[in-house]
């Protein structure tokens, strides 16, 4: 028997491979997860509308009772099921107590690496898809690459950029042509190792789409002579003290550099804002989006920030007992020899203001009924 090193025998039971009705495939609630979830829904539904053998693959399940019990594939079996297949491949192992049962599912589900988003990216370039395609077209124009293996953003080469993300919104919102002009821009004017990054590329693609008297080769200029590591550090520094995303923060350091206004953000960047700082810019009728972004707009405050909180009224504490201050500062009730009665806090008045109206302090009087 070849043994491994590191690794205790025996390996445990071999499995057989067969195709198992689905409607015998149940799973154990004590150990596996709930399909009732969103996130589970979702994936089923994926794998149902997308279905094929090879999405499928095989199952890992058990000897149960009388049916089978699902350790790995129990989304793919319901997206099986949804699409009406009858039977599936399955690596069926003998019964085995619980526990062995539990510590299979922890196994399978932990022992596994994530595919990378840009291994998925170079992958689905291969196979046609027209996303994945849209994005190779605008960087093999701008000169710029996405590599296959990515490590640390100092290790990328010139041209070379991690901001996988940033190119798929930025094509899908603006387009190719500004797709391509913002990218070159970036590359030619930022050649340092990881300067090509989202907020750069977001920023500056909104200006590029929103800001049509923006000059690219004077921007460039600006961008070579002021370099990368500055231009970093004015960005992160306006974001910290303002609170803007460091998209909106670039899209202002550039139009500083070329001693432009700053003016109302597009109203793609103004919902990059963090929330205790939105900009709601509403375009006024007949304005375009260029109108928009070219008159000054001051942000206003947030309508869950301006909300004034309701005091909290106090429950009504009833009569209180009379103290011997109040004894002393409460106003007497007197009656003048005219009839009339008045209040007053002086013991030696007897007269209302109207018998001594030069003498005797101000009070409320009344007519005595």
């Amino acid at each position: 028997m070849t043994t491994v090193p590191g690794v205790k025998l025996p390996f445990g039971p071999k499995p057989e491979l067969v195709w198992l009705p689905v409607e015998k495939l149940h799973v154990d609630h004590r150990y596996q997860r709930s399909l009732s979830a969103k996130r589970s829904q979702k994936l089923i539904a994926a794998i149902a509308q997308e279905f094929n053998w090879f999405l499928l693959g095989t199952l890992i399940v058990v000897r149960g009772v009388a049916d089978y019990l699902i350790i790995d594939g129990q989304h793919r079996s319901e997206a099986a099921k949804r699409r009406g297949i009858v039977e599936v491949p399955c690596a069926l192992f003998p019964n085995v107590p619980l526990a062995e049962q539990a510590k299979a599912f922890v196994d399978a589900n932990r022992c596994r690496i994530t595919v990378s988003p840009f291994a998925i990216y170079h992958a689905r370039q291969l196979a046609g898809d027209p996303a994945a395609r849209a994005i190779a077209d605008a960087c093999e124009e701008a000169g710029v690459s996405i590599p296959r293996n990515p490590g640390a953003a100092a290790a990328l080469k010139p041209g070379e950029t991690l901001a996988l993300g940033a190119i798929r919104s930025l094509i899908a919102s603006h387009g190719h042509a500004v797709a391509v002009r913002t990218l070159t821009t970036l590359r030619e004017a930022m050649p340092e190792p990881g300067a090509m990054r989202a907020h750069y590329i977001n920023a500056l693609g909104n200006l590029v789409r929103f800001r049509p008297e923006l000059s690219l080769p004077k921007l460039k200029a600006a961008l070579e002579q002021t370099g990368f590591d500055a231009m970093e550090k004015l960005v992160l520094t306006r974001a910290l003290e303002t609170g803007e995303t460091r998209i909106t923060a670039a899209e202002i350091t550039f139009l500083d550099l070329l001693g432009m206004p700053r003016l109302a953000p597009s109203v793609e960047t103004a919902k990059t804002l963090k929330p205790g700082f939105a900009a709601r810019v509403a375009p006024a009728a007949g304005e375009t989006k260029i109108d928009l972004v070219n008159r000054r707009v001051a942000p206003p405050r947030p309508a869950a920030l301006s909300k004034k909180v309701a005091p909290v009224a106090e429950p009504d504490p009833g009569p209180q007992p009379e103290t011997e201050a109040d004894i002393f500062t409460k106003p007497l009730q007197r009656r003048c020899p005219c009839g009339t009665v008045f209040l007053t806090r002086s013991a030696a008045q007897v007269h209302c203001e109207k018998c001594s109206p030069t003498t005797a302090p101000a009070g409320r009087a009344g007519r005595a009924k």
